[in-house]
Parts: C-alpha cells; structure tokens; sequence
C-alpha cells in the first residue's frame, strides 16, 4: 500500500539495509515514506534504524497495518494504544518507546474458524475477495493522501464509514 501511495505521489524510494525511504511535497506538505525492509514482526528495527538517519516525533508517525478486529474492507486512524495483538505493531512500540503514532488499520476480518489467526494472515487471498482488497488500498493511499494534507480530523471523518459500494469514499 505505501508502495502505491509512493508511485501514485511520485516519491523516489531508496533502499537502506532496514528500510526504503523517500521525501517529498504533496500538496505542499512534507512527507516522508518508509517501507521496512524487514519481516513484519520486526518492522521495530526498520523504525530503530529511521529513527537514527531522521528525527521525527511519534505523532508524526503514520504505521499502516492490517488488523483482524477491523471489519473487511473497513478502514481506521487510531492514535495510541495498546498493539492488540499484532506483533509487527508491538515491534514499533517496543522499538520507539511509546504507542503515540498513528496507525492506519486496514480491516481484515477475523477467519471462520477460531484459533486459526496465523493462518489466516499468511493464507493466499481467495481470488473473490482481490478485488474488494484492491479498492480498500486504493481508498487506504487516498486516506493517507488526505491525513497529510488535510490532518489527522479530517482523514477520520472522511474515511471512517464502512464502504457500502463502488464510490462510497469519493468527495462529496
């Protein structure tokens, strides 16, 4: 997804030993991408080594992640909390010494059957379900777009409502 967002903003991305990372203008706000070049569950040491190379504060941290207590389709902002689980989450927090960053949950749903978390995560995606996948990314790289740009109140209210159809997150 911040791939997309990357390519779709025309954001350069160079690759370190934990990370790719890229600098640019979006509507003449700054803004700055990291993709971890790590496995998820250690997505801390990504954010250890960008924190060492570029000083920001943690609310100025965006970690977009996939989130089972999410709705499929539905996307959140949250600030703060606990990691709920999600180890690649927990990995930041320990990494940065706080849970004040923002997180963007993409909602995935929990798997039919109980206990089966891990698999469930790590399964191929049914290919009914792709096409529903790739309108939450496209929604998710507009949110963020709108988080930049507009803030953090703003990409909330406007990205919070369940998807009910084709178009349901375009301007009003």
């Amino acid at each position: 997804m911040i791939a997309l967002f990357a390519e779709e903003q025309k954001i350069p991305l160079k690759r370190s030993n934990a990370f790719f990372f890229g600098a640019a203008q979006v509507d003449h706000h700054a803004v700055r991408v990291a993709i971890p070049n790590t496995y998820m569950n250690e997505s801390g040491r990504a954010i250890s080594a960008l924190l060492d190379m570029h000083r920001f504060e943690p609310d100025e941290l965006v970690v977009v992640h996939d989130d089972m207590d999410v709705s499929p389709g539905q996307l959140r902002f949250k600030k703060g909390g606990r990691d709920g689980g999600h180890k690649g989450v927990r990995s930041v927090i320990g990494a940065m010494g706080t849970d004040g960053f923002w997180r963007l949950k993409l909602g995935i749903g929990r798997p039919s059957t109980p206990g089966d978390d891990v698999g469930y995560v790590l399964e191929k995606i049914p290919d009914h379900e792709r096409r529903g996948l790739a309108e939450m990314i496209e929604r998710a790289v507009q949110a963020i777009v709108c988080f930049a740009v507009q803030g953090p109140d703003a990409a909330m209210n406007r990205y919070h409502q369940r998807p009910s159809g084709p178009g349901a997150d375009s301007p009003t």
